[in-house]
């Protein structure tokens, strides 16, 4: 297999217990403040993880045949839907490049594990960005949105 993980231990036993506690809150009907710091935790436990573990893909490869490989090392080693989702759709584009039919947007060149680890850091923000917004409603003259009316 061309896939090479320099280091092969399994996720820590901290993101399963995360990502528990997140199935957990999501059977709640309005995502709690507790479940978006839960996401938060979940996509920081995962970029250590991830960092911790870098791995390798065959540049011999075709370009979608790599991300199909990243795909299958995810699942196995994190199993995160998001994330799978997300390189799901670097297959299909990959693919799409290869067939002649071109994005509207260029996409990145270089190795899958820094553009993953890329996503995954930005990701990470992005939750972050969310618990900031959910602790910032009850700070009296924090900009919202609630309240206001559609155009």
């Amino acid at each position: 297999m061309t896939l090479v993980a320099r280091r092969g231990n399994p996720p820590s036993l901290k993101l399963e217990e995360i990502k528990l506690r997140e199935r957990l809150l999501e059977s709640e009907q309005e995502h709690s403040e507790e479940w978006i710091i839960v996401q938060n935790k979940k996509w920081e436990a995962i970029h250590h993880y991830l960092a911790a573990h870098p791995f390798q893909v065959s540049e011999k490869l075709p370009r979608f045949e790599q991300w199909r490989r990243v795909r299958d090392h995810l699942k196995k080693i994190l199993d995160e839907p998001e994330m799978i989702d997300w390189v799901i759709l670097q297959i299909d584009v990959a693919k799409n490049l290869a067939a002649g039919i071109h994005e509207m947007r260029p996409r990145k060149k270089g190795p899958c594990y820094d553009i993953l680890m890329e996503w995954v850091i930005h990701r990470e923000r992005k939750s972050k960005a969310v618990v900031e917004w959910t602790r910032g409603e009850f700070i009296p003259d924090f900009p919202t949105f609630k309240g206001l009316k559609d155009p």
